[in-house]
């Protein structure tokens, strides 16, 4: 069987080109096994992997750019069995080409017409997202099947389409041998590491810091901490100021190299996961820090389930109610946690070769039949 994933994007997030570079190196792997699994991706900044290519000067504009892409699918689709189209949101050609690309499957990684409300505030917002269901409508009287990841998604998918198309799962992943095990340099105390690039709304760190304002005086008395690591708005400082003046228990990293990010999670119990995703009307999730966390060696507190892991799988405590004293407890529970165990049992469940090869097989059944 041969595969393409394409992608297109103005500009390659670090996360997006782990995720992709991660996928390379284990389509690599798969190769003896009669599958070829080809990864190809379009952006407009500095190509950095072989997989990366350059959006023409021309092409660079929002929806050029989505034209750009349509061009590149139509020369190489029929080179392989499956495509695999990352996406793209309200595009207009989707109209004219979809009709052209027989197998085709669109992989999905949020619910796009809902996303977009948060991402776009007002009017704009409300004329993104109404575009995104028509072209998503159109999208789906062409693919062949939905690929989410997470199972959520892509049920929605049919849901919102009135579509009863076959639904696959492509979770996140992360090549193992790429993340070193943390050091265990845990002392007194509790410590939690919570990183994201941005704080964003679904992250949810205003419901962590409300649940901490209401609970001082048990913080203080748990000796917990929470190192915060990535960009903070000057609101978000603010509100953490009032809460914690002298930084004693919330203390602020912003961005950190590689070396200073493993100093801080050697010291933590625990890392936290997105808390906030309901923001985006979902309640699963697959994302990579989970993953960073893991493979490190650090279990996980989060807001979300995690779809890729077994819902009784020890180093992942999923908690709706978002509980402060729930944390302390959890990091109590993990604070002897070995860290070899933790990334052990994970393995099997985020390392990207193993999710490929079970993607290959169901897409053998789900995707053929």
């Amino acid at each position: 069987m041969k595969i393409l994933h394409i992608s297109s994007f103005r500009t390659l997030s670090n996360g997006q080109r782990l995720q992709l570079k991660s996928e390379f190196d284990a389509a690599e792997k798969l190769q003896s096994e009669s599958i070829t699994w080809d990864v190809l991706v379009f952006h407009t900044g500095p190509l950095v992997n072989s997989f990366e290519r350059k959006v023409p000067l021309f092409f660079n504009g929002v929806f050029l750019r989505k034209l750009y892409s349509w061009f590149s699918i139509l020369r190489l689709y029929k080179q392989y069995d499956v495509v695999l189209e990352r996406r793209n949101t309200f595009d207009p050609f989707i109209l004219i080409f979809g009709w052209f690309v027989p197998n085709r499957y669109t992989i999905h990684h949020s619910k796009e017409i809902e996303e977009l409300k948060l991402i776009k505030k007002g009017l704009k917002g409300v004329l993104a997202s109404t575009l995104e269901k028509i072209s998503g409508l159109i999208n789906s009287r062409q693919v062949l099947g939905f690929i989410g990841v997470t199972k959520e998604i892509a049920e929605y998918e049919n849901s919102i389409n009135g579509t009863s198309l076959p639904q696959l799962f492509l979770p996140n992943g992360i090549n193992s041998k790429e993340i070193t095990l943390a050091k265990d340099e845990r002392g007194d105390g509790i410590n939690a590491v919570f990183m994201c690039g941005v704080f964003s709304s679904w992250h949810g760190l205003d419901l962590l810091l409300n649940d901490i304002a209401t609970e001082i005086e048990f913080v203080h008395k748990s000796k917990l901490k929470i190192h915060l690591i990535g960009h903070l708005s000057k609101e978000q400082v603010i509100r953490i100021n009032k809460i914690d003046p002298n930084n004693n228990f919330i203390l602020v990293h912003w961005h950190l190299n590689l070396d200073e990010y493993k100093n801080i999670l050697a010291k933590c119990d625990f890392g936290i996961g997105s808390l906030a995703m309901f923001r985006q009307n979902l309640n699963e999730g697959t994302t990579l820090k989970v993953r960073e966390y893991l493979a490190s060696g650090v279990p996980v507190y989060s807001g979300h389930k995690d779809s890729a892991l077994p819902d009784d799988f020890s180093y992942y405590f999923y908690d709706p109610s978002l509980s402060v004293k729930n944390m302390v407890n959890f990091g109590l529970k993990m604070h002897s946690a070995n860290r070899e165990e933790v990334r052990g049992l994970a393995i099997p469940y985020i390392e990207k070769e193993n999710i490929m090869k079970n993607f290959v097989h169901s897409f053998s059944i789900i995707g053929n039949s």
